[in-house]
């Protein structure tokens, strides 16, 4: 095959791919995705591979498959650092190679290297290449830039997986306030931002800091017209487990409601986020006693997962367990 149509051929399976798996149909992904990893390695200078190697490992990741996306991650990683020219680990020197004197060629480079160590559950090494990402883009475009604010992000998530609350919570105020100052205050992209700390605050136990930041983020949508959008939907889960959490259960339903029926109607009945929010409402008419109004969601849910991720998928194990003890609750 020649090197256009390989080229071709492989752009057109990742839009297949990419479409599959919006539409939560990973088991059907699977094999397109495998074959653009299997194209793309027949040339050992394809400068693809890599990225195939990375769809698929996060593919094989939100089905579960963890062992299977780490190898994938992995084999990617050695890649990315081959062309990099650095060793196992990023020392002091590799770094150098990576970003150079203000090389700000490296910088998408690297922030893909910092993801996959992150994905390959090397946080120390993502850190190391985010902290020195975030010291360029402070130095040559500002303390105030979007790229800035990305590099912030970035390290506070990394900071945030490595259990570091405190170390994360000034980054993600730093790239609120940049995002606030670029965009406004009214932005759907800050409502990102909102999202991020809102959600290290509920981690941290604060649950009275982080609703009035996932009430601004949900305000932002409702005014921004997003009423059926899987950002929408997302922020309605953040409130109403926020709600939850905090014993409101009547405050939580008509959320978790209104994020079920936006995600059917733009996912479709049988997409796992679908499944996923019956299984939110349906966990919630639990805890308020409503067992039988429960369980045919938890029905449902279950049936979505088997269906688009297996049967062994910890998800679906979840959703199992969840109804067997449902079940079990209704018999006593």
């Amino acid at each position: 095959m020649q090197v256009n149509e390989a080229k071709r051929r492989l752009h057109e399976i990742g839009e297949g791919v990419e479409a599959l798996c919006r539409a939560g149909k990973y088991l059907e992904a699977k094999p397109q995705a495998e074959e653009a990893v299997a194209l793309a390695e027949k040339d050992p200078e394809n400068m693809l591979t890599t990225s195939m190697l990375d769809r698929l490992a996060r593919l094989l990741q939100a089905m579960g498959d963890l062992k299977g996306a780490r190898s994938l991650f992995e084999r990617a990683l050695a890649l990315e650092k081959k062309a990099l020219g650095i060793g196992d680990s990023p020392s002091d020197s590799d770094l150098k190679k990576i970003f150079g004197p203000c090389r700000m060629d490296r910088e998408a480079s690297a922030d893909n290297l910092a993801s996959m160590l992150q994905a390959t559950g090397d946080f120390n090494g993502a850190r190391q290449i985010y902290e020195r990402n975030l010291a360029i883009r402070e130095r040559s475009l500002g303390p105030d830039n979007l790229q800035t604010e990305r590099s912030l992000t970035n390290l506070a998530s990394v900071l945030q997986a490595m259990g570091d609350f405190n170390g994360a919570r000034p980054l993600y105020e730093r790239a609120l306030a940049i995002r606030e100052k670029a965009m406004g205050a009214e932005d759907a992209t800050t409502a990102r931002s909102l999202d991020n700390l809102a959600a290290l605050l509920q981690a941290m136990g604060d649950l009275k800091g982080a609703r009035p930041l996932f009430e601004r983020a949900l305000a932002i949508r409702e005014k921004a017209q997003m009423r059926f959008h899987p950002e929408m939907a997302r922020s309605l889960n953040h409130l109403g487990s926020l709600l939850q959490a905090m014993g409101d259960f009547n405050g939580a339903r008509p959320l978790y409601e209104r994020a079920l029926a936006i995600y059917e109607a733009i996912l479709g009945p049988d997409h796992p986020g679908t499944a996923t929010s019956l299984s939110n409402l349906a966990a919630l008419l639990q805890a308020m006693g409503d067992l039988k109004g429960a369980r045919p969601l938890f029905e449902r849910a279950l049936a979505i997962k088997e269906k688009a991720l297996g049967l062994d998928h910890p998800d679906t194990v979840q959703v199992r367990n969840n109804l067997v003890a449902l079940v079990k609750a209704e018999g006593e």
